[in-house]
């Protein structure tokens, strides 16, 4: 680590933390469980520090809920760089909306696994996943939108999910949205 303090504070509203309803934000330490992804092991690499393994694998804690930091894997420096840029909505995004759209029966200019592809590919070039790594992992049966397990909903609602990793809101919207993935 290199020193960056972890908010671990919810940021609940006032009304969330003293029971009277309200909103409960979470936190960047909630935002992803990395036992839900163990079959995106290509991704854990950039998005989790490999020295915080807990007896040789990623760790997560029970979704929405607060675990001592050191039960835990923990994030990726380059997620704590201070020129790491944030991002409204970009390429990948919209590539999942437009898969979301075409599997609506929306004419979006392609199909939904074209969109799907495109999203995925997006995400992991965003990354610096190496050219020949994104091919693979489209061609993995788990992966592929023809071959993949769950409805076409389900595929996409998981690729986007992953996708939005860095970007906590986006990826619990995404959550919410399509009731999908299922989470441990």
């Amino acid at each position: 680590m290199d020193g960056t303090p972890i908010d671990n504070e919810t940021g609940n509203s006032l009304n969330a933390e003293t029971g009277r309803g309200g909103v409960d934000f979470g936190n960047a330490a909630m935002d992803i469980n990395p036992s839900s992804i163990a079959s995106v092991s290509l991704l854990k690499g950039a998005f989790f520090d490999p020295s915080s393994k807990i007896n040789g694998v990623y760790k997560g804690g029970p979704y929405g809920t607060s675990t001592p930091f050191n039960d835990n894997s923990h994030i990726s420096q380059i997620l704590y760089a201070p020129d790491f840029r944030g991002v409204l909505i970009d390429f990948a995004e919209m590539s999942f909306i437009l898969a979301e759209a075409a599997n609506r029966g929306f004419g979006v200019g392609d199909t939904a696994a074209k969109h799907y592809e495109n999203g995925i590919t997006a995400s992991m070039n965003e990354w610096g996943v190496d050219t020949a790594d994104v091919t693979a992992y489209l061609a993995n049966a788990d992966v592929a939108f023809a071959t993949a397990a769950g409805t076409d909903k389900e595929k996409i609602a998981k690729q986007f999910w992953i996708a939005m990793y860095n970007r906590g809101f986006e990826g619990w919207t995404v959550y919410r949205l399509f009731d999908a993935p299922t989470l441990q």
